[in-house]
């Protein structure tokens, strides 16, 4: 009886509690309906937003579990302009439900959160300002910096508990428009729980994370690359109060790439020390390869694989020390093979076992055969602050087996066979290279190259030697049909470039190299020139881009020395025979001696430039080429004239208006880091002398010509020899001394050509006597008559001369004509500065003895020029008969070397004719012997 009633009690009390509830259910049902609660709570939220905040619905549900509910939610975006106009989070739904006998217990349980597709975006605009920052509730944080409350108690005011927690088909969208990134999530599923105590000592999480449908699109990547997948799942355990986190399990997944993380973070309230254990499943390579997005490599369509790799790592130290952490493990690859589908063969065979400590690595194992060739590697690297090094590495490659494994570019091959063994043992001590042993030989042979940069194959013989103090080798080159190069070189002092100097006291590496080519015909292996298109009009100063560094770099930290000996060198219309250079490189001196035979005269060039400062170079040329004919001379100077510079392109053409026999030096400085600063900063002294030539045509030409047309007739100007001598500063070719013995008259200059091709200049033209006798014989008749003479013309002026006692002329009756020019080389203007008056008189007419001298001077340069023209006939007829007698005598010469060879080989044929007839007369002789006594 006693039973029942207690039970009738309990009843009785649960059945009140009951009452109760429901009760307080209906109450709070009445007290706020769904509308009054929007009213309510929206504009606080909105309030501590700063935006616009839309919910559909909101409902409150009671029994048997409390329980919110909204639907439809929306945050409206920033109404700042560069920004999208869609909401900044949304969600069709969300429900929470709190378990109500929890609550009368003091602890707070979520029995269920459910967020049903949400939707995020944070995007930038061009400034890479966010979205988010203008939300009120971060700028009211932001404006009182460190004063956030401390927490009192170190806890949570009841223990708080989340059963499960699910968010179902959301999407995150990063819209980053500065950085021309965007990252879209179209798929996230989140079913996370965890437990927290009251003291924050037990804290338990589980959970699961996937992001599938994973876009990436960059500038790099315009396409996006689509289709990805990651994933998280964890189980871990905290301490919060002491700072301990326990990871029963974290996996995480790229695709199908798989790594698990197991251990303890200990004291992560000031240094965290990691304790874990780090381990991937096999990552199988055709798996690896099936998911390299095609968006970014297309060919890796065409690439198969087998096998996988593995990877097994500790992680033991504190994370922000002065040390870095500890990383202990292995690395394992088997069976690899990889195949592209436009090759016939594979890498195969790529086997490897690789173990690491923070302090070494030891490489037990890597091989693999690249086509049929095989390549292996084994060695350890131990203590990385300074290594001790035990490598070797052997390596035999068939060129043409590599052919088919990496496709080269059209018109390009490679073949032959480079076999190669190097082994390197020992301390690598920057301060003391000598610590480390290096040896190895690598050899090339037979290998073939062709390329589109040459017409022929080039083929290599040869080998290179390394030890530890230099690195050898001598190659031999055939380039095309007839030109062959050998090469020799010795590097020596260069583990120091590898290794580094700390003690600045190790010796300068030294090259020395020398190149010897007997013959070297470019024309038979470089393509032929493209047409030169036309160059657009020169830009504006202003508008110009800046000249480019001659030296991008500092020069290495390496002396030169080195040779290059030719016999002959044949570049499209140029050949050099007796080349001979010299090349040094001297602590960031530069040192370049050139010297050469070129079209029957010689070239020589000195060149010295101070590359300490590699972005201003100082430079010295000595320059002496002799006896060529004006277009050779022009062809060897191409390089040396900057096509920029106007005064140096109308020098280039200088051969379409002028021809003879000219030699040329100068001797320069300069400085600067490009070709406009070395031109425009040119010093120095300049001398080019002409012989037997011709001034045909020409704007200068023509402007003397119409200066003196009344005067006489200039066709071409035909000199026996001219030379310009003078210098070059300040951005002007000044002309101290221009002087030409022609036909026509003598002439000389001076004055000043700007790089700008402005003229200056002053010319003397001391006419002949038989030019000048009809200007003066005009005075003669009269002021008027040497008015209308002068008439029209530059001369103008002039008339008032014959007021003044008549035109001067020498004892001679010669005439000297001053000119002026000015404008440009290629719009010049010419004006009369006068008549000569050295040597002069003024006589209105010339004595009888005077004609007489006149008319026998001219027989004289008459019969001069005959001569002339006979001794060039004469000489060409002995040059021919020499070079005649010279190819006959060398026939004979072969004939008769051809006939020694006959005869000699017919002889040999005779002797060794009767060497055999004899010992066979002997073997008989013998073998009758041996029948008599037997």
């Amino acid at each position: 009886m006693a039973g029942n009633k207690g039970l009738k009690i309990f009843g009785i009390i649960v059945g009140a509690f009951v009452v109760v509830i429901i009760a307080a259910v209906v109450t709070v049902g009445l007290m706020f309906p769904p509308s009054r609660i929007k009213a309510m709570v929206l504009p606080e939220v909105e309030k501590a937003l700063g935006r616009e905040v839309k919910v559909e619905k909101v409902g409150l549900s009671f029994f048997p579990i409390l329980g919110v509910k909204m639907q439809e939610f929306e945050i409206a975006n920033t109404a700042r302009p560069g920004f999208t106009d869609k909401p900044f989070v949304m969600f069709e739904s969300l429900i929470v439900q709190v378990k109500i006998i929890a609550l009368l217990q003091k602890k707070l349980e979520v029995a269920k959160v459910t967020l049903k597709k949400p939707a995020f975006i944070i995007e930038t605009d061009p400034r890479g300002s966010f979205n988010y920052e203008d939300l009120t509730i971060l700028q009211a944080d932001s404006a009182k910096p460190g004063k956030q409350q401390e927490q009192k108690g170190g806890g949570l005011p009841v223990p708080l508990t989340l059963e499960q927690f699910n968010m179902v088909d959301g999407v995150i969208i990063y819209h980053d428009r500065k950085g021309g990134r965007r990252t879209r999530i179209g798929d996230v599923d989140i079913t996370i729980g965890f437990s927290i105590d009251k003291e924050l000592r037990d804290i338990t999480t589980q959970g699961n994370f996937a992001f599938s449908d994973v876009s990436l699109q960059t500038k790099d990547v315009p396409t996006p690359l689509s289709g990805l997948t990651i994933t998280l799942k964890h189980d871990l355990n905290v301490n919060a109060v002491d700072g301990r986190l326990k990871i029963n399990e974290v996996r995480a997944s790229l695709q199908k790439i798989y790594v698990k993380v197991t251990g303890e973070v200990s004291d992560f309230n000031k240094t965290p020390q990691l304790d874990l254990a780090i381990t991937t499943d096999k990552i199988m390579f055709a798996d690896l390869i099936r998911e390299i997005p095609p968006e970014m490599v297309r060919e890796a369509t065409k690439l198969t694989a087998e096998g996988y790799a593995q990877v097994e790592a500790n992680v033991k130290g504190p994370v922000g020390g002065k040390k870095p952490l500890g990383i202990t493990g292995f690395a394992r690859v088997r069976d690899v093979m990889i195949k592209y589908a436009d090759l016939p063969k594979a890498i195969r065979d790529f086997n490897a076992d690789i173990a690491f400590t923070p302090d070494d690595i030891n490489i037990k194992k890597l091989g693999m055969n690249f086509g049929g060739n095989p390549i292996s590697v084994q060695g350890s690297v131990a203590h990385f602050a300074m290594p001790t090094i035990d490598l070797t590495a052997n390596a035999k490659v068939n060129l043409g087996d590599v052919r088919d494994i990496v496709k080269l570019e059209e018109g390009n091959s490679l073949d032959g066979l480079v076999t190669a063994n190097i082994s390197a043992k020992g301390v690598a001590d920057p301060r003391d290279v000598s610590k480390i042993d290096v040896t190895g030989n690598v050899k090339l042979d037979n290998i073939i190259v062709t390329t589109p940069a040459v017409t022929q194959p080039v083929k290599i013989d040869g080998s290179i030697d390394l030890t530890s103090q230099k690195i050898s080798d001598r190659l031999n080159v055939a380039l095309g049909k007839t030109s062959r190069i050998i090469f020799t070189s010795t590097l020596t002092d260069y583990l120091t470039l590898v290794l580094g100097d700390t003690t600045k006291s190790h010796p300068r590496p030294k090259l020395t190299f020398s190149i010897n080519s007997p013959v070297l015909n470019t024309n038979e292996f470089l393509p032929a020139k493209e047409p030169a298109e036309q160059k657009p009009a020169q830009a504006s100063p202003a508008a110009a881009a800046p000249a480019a560094l001659l030296l991008a770099e500092p020069l290495p930290d390496v002396d030169v020395q080195g040779t290059i000996d030719n016999d002959n060198l044949v570049y499209e219309d140029i050949t050099l025979s007796g080349v001979k250079a010299q090349f040094a490189v001297d602590n960031d001196i530069i040192d370049v001696k050139l010297h050469a035979g070129a079209f029957g005269g010689t070239f020589a060039h000195d060149l010295r430039a101070n590359a300490k400062n590699h972005a201003n170079l100082d430079v010295k040329s000595d320059l002496d080429i002799r006896n060529l004919e004006v277009g050779e001379l022009l062809v060897l100077l191409e390089g040396m004239m900057p096509d920029d510079n106007a005064l140096f392109r109308e020098l280039r053409k200088i051969d379409e208006s002028m021809s003879g026999k000219a030699s040329f030096n100068s001797d320069f400085i300069t400085s600067g880091g490009d070709t406009d600063e070395l031109t425009n900063n040119l010093n120095g002294t300049f001398r080019a002398d002409f012989r037997d030539g011709r001034i045909s045509k020409g704007s200068i030409l023509k402007g003397v010509t119409t200066a003196v047309d009344k005067f006489y007739k200039i066709d071409d100007v035909s000199f026996r020899d001219m030379w310009i001598a003078g210098k070059i500063k300040d951005g002007k070719m000044i002309i101290e001394d221009l002087n030409i013995t022609s036909r026509i008259g003598d002439w000389a200059g001076e004055g000043t050509i700007a790089f700008d091709t402005k003229l200056d200049l002053t010319l003397k033209d001391k006419l002949t006597a038989q030019l000048s006798k009809p200007i003066l014989s005009v005075q003669n008749k009269g002021k008027d008559a040497v008015k209308n003479l002068l008439k029209g013309t530059a001369f103008s002026g002039a008339s008032g001369l014959v007021d003044q006692g008549g035109i001067p002329h020498d004892q001679d009756g010669r005439v000297t004509l001053l000119l002026g020019l000015g404008g440009t080389i290629t719009s010049p203007t010419v004006s009369f500065k006068g008549f000569g008056k050295e040597g002069a008189t003024t006589t209105t007419r010339p004595s009888p003895t005077q004609e007489i001298r006149h008319q026998v001077q001219q027989k004289v340069d008459e019969a001069k020029q005959k001569l002339e023209a006979e001794k060039k006939r004469l000489e060409a007829k002995a040059r021919k008969k020499a070079e005649e007698q010279k190819n006959r005598a060398r026939e004979e010469a072969r004939k008769r070397e051809a006939e020694a060879k006959a005869k000699a080989e017919a002889e040999k044929k005779r002797l060794e004719e009767e060497a055999r007839k004899k010992a066979d007369d002997a073997k008989k002789k013998a073998k009758d012997k041996l029948k008599k006594l037997f």
